[in-house]
């Protein structure tokens, strides 16, 4: 089947299809902010956190969630697109987790090259700051960028992080 984006594309144009993406999703993340939001306030226990985890990388593999593109992930997924690459999007990768077996998600895989790429947001990913500069949130992504790493190579893949800041100078080192 073909996805919304898709369809757009056809109808529309690349480039007023990611205008449109662009644009619904800022719509959504307004509706879903502050009171709006259903999880607003409340706290979960660990076991909760995991199980909520588990459910969603299960969506992910059974193609079931609805996932949000950043516009650098757009940015990427064009370049990918007009350079004819073959890819595949929001890509599973399991890995042992102590005694269990989780799965991570990558931004991109190239199936021709066994890369996966990371796009990765320059607050949110804490870029050029030490650790003790950064705020919680960005530490944990810093974790979880670090455990992305292990897994990618433990895999036999190679990973490429690109800022997004980064975008089009990174290019060189995809093609």
């Amino acid at each position: 089947g073909i996805n919304l984006f898709e369809e757009w594309k056809i109808k529309h144009g690349e480039e007023k299809a990611i205008e449109m993406w662009v644009e619904r999703n800022a719509s959504i993340s307004k509706s879903n902010s502050g009171d709006n939001n259903p999880f607003y306030g409340v706290h979960h226990t660990e076991a909760t956190k995991q199980h909520i985890r588990n459910k969603t990388i299960q969506q992910y593999i059974d193609g079931k969630f609805k996932y949000k593109d950043t516009k650098p992930e757009l940015e990427v997924e064009n370049m990918l697109i007009s350079n004819e690459l073959k890819y595949i999007k929001q890509y599973p990768v399991e890995f042992k987790k102590k005694s269990e077996i989780a799965v991570t998600i990558y931004d991109f895989f190239l199936p021709e090259f066994n890369i996966l790429i990371e796009v990765d947001g320059c607050y949110w990913h804490a870029k050029n700051k030490k650790y003790f500069e950064m705020d919680n949130r960005q530490k944990m992504k810093f974790r979880n960028d670090q455990m992305k790493k292990r897994v990618a190579k433990d895999n036999g893949f190679r990973l490429i992080r690109i800022w997004e800041d980064e975008i089009n100078s990174s290019w060189r080192i995809i093609c």
